[in-house]
């Protein structure tokens, strides 16, 4: 064999076998992490299983060789606690892939509805009308997201769903979208003046239940948050934790926790409303607040309100005359003013008028 051959050979040959030796130990690195995820999942089901809950699947194990790690789960039913608040969760299929090069973001696909049920919550007043249930049950028709983990803790989780229902006895409030970003920073919060989560919340298209009083006829355009709720939401290391979610809240709430909205939206008809402001929990777990709102259509709502004799007509005359002193041409070239906002004794109030009461918050 002639020098020249020998270095064809060479180099066509070492190529190949620096090839087979990456592809090999690729396939090692993904069976192992593989064998690693699926035991993890069989542990965290037992472990749950032997503090009492129902965890139901069936799957496969993990697949997607080579560019992903897929876990498919079908006729998922899981009955058990979150933070001492019981709660029941069912879908027909739930896919999770992660990244081979990101170990760290968990993408999820749930294409089958997904029910949430959190028994314990009720909104309506507690021994009031009969339909004033129990329980609270979210419907979503179908969900991705994805989970992001820091050093093996969860650190955020961004939901996109379609289709949304929140059922609260014979109350249906539908949404056709929802989008739900929620980040945790990386040092716990140590007093009310640091961040416990950052949260961006966003919905679409809301038809609230038949009979509701609404602001405005028709649906809800749109509504969002963008906020930081501050302040401790777990008791120090060697408390004993509260048992449920009332007593979670009243820690957060007896720490000064409060929810911080950057800004906010809501748009209804031709009322459309931007603003900030703060939020808290009042002695009763209720959400009392107060900021400013820039409104445009305040006019028309007033209007509504004076003709369905939620205020007096003499103080719609007051109101008018306030919003006609305060507005100023907008950018989209209708009036709009901005005027404080407050939210106590589930009431929503304008400087001038109540707008509505909320229904009472009774939490598990």
């Amino acid at each position: 064999m002639t020098t020249l051959r020998r270095r064809v050979i060479f180099r066509g040959v070492l190529p190949l076998l620096a090839l087979a030796l990456i592809l090999g130990g690729y396939g090692l690195y993904w069976q192992q992490v593989a064998k690693q995820l699926q035991a993890g999942v069989e542990q965290w089901a037992a472990e749950q299983r032997a503090g009492g809950a129902t965890i139901d699947f069936q799957w496969r194990g993990i697949t997607g060789f080579p560019f992903a790690f897929t876990a498919n789960f079908s006729g998922v039913n899981i009955l058990g606690k979150l933070g001492g608040t019981a709660l029941s969760a069912r879908t027909d299929h739930l896919q999770l892939n992660l990244s081979p090069i990101d170990l760290n973001a968990i993408r999820l696909l749930c294409d089958q509805p997904l029910t949430v049920i959190v028994p314990g919550i009720n909104i309506g007043t507690p021994g009031g009308s009969d339909n004033d249930i129990a329980g609270a049950r979210l419907t979503l028709d179908q969900a991705d997201g994805l989970i992001r983990l820091r050093k093996g803790n969860p650190a955020g989780v961004t939901i996109d769903a379609s289709r949304a229902r929140l059922d609260n006895g014979p109350e249906v409030l539908s949404i056709a979208s929802l989008h739900l970003d929620v980040q945790l920073p990386e040092t716990p919060p140590h007093d009310f003046n640091d961040p416990a989560a950052m949260v961006n919340l966003a919905i679409n298209n809301a038809d609230l239940p038949a009979g509701t009083p609404q602001l405005l006829p028709g649906p809800i355009i749109e509504a969002s948050l963008d906020g930081v709720i501050k302040g401790p939401l777990l008791p120090p290391a060697g408390t004993e934790p509260p048992h449920d979610l009332a007593g979670f809240l009243s820690h957060w709430r007896d720490a000064g926790g409060v929810l911080k909205l950057d800004k906010f939206t809501f748009a209804q008809g031709p009322l459309d409303l931007a603003g900030d402001g703060t939020l808290a929990l009042d002695p009763n777990l209720q959400p009392e607040g107060a900021g400013k709102v820039t409104a445009t259509g305040l006019a028309d709502l007033v209007d509504l309100l004076a003709a369905r004799g939620a205020i007096k007509h003499k103080d719609a005359g007051i109101a008018q005359a306030i919003i006609t002193g305060l507005q100023k041409p907008g950018a989209n070239g209708r009036p709009e003013v901005t005027i404080g906002l407050s939210v106590q004794d589930n009431i929503v109030s304008f400087g001038f008028a109540r707008l509505f009461k909320f229904p009472q918050i009774v939490w598990p």
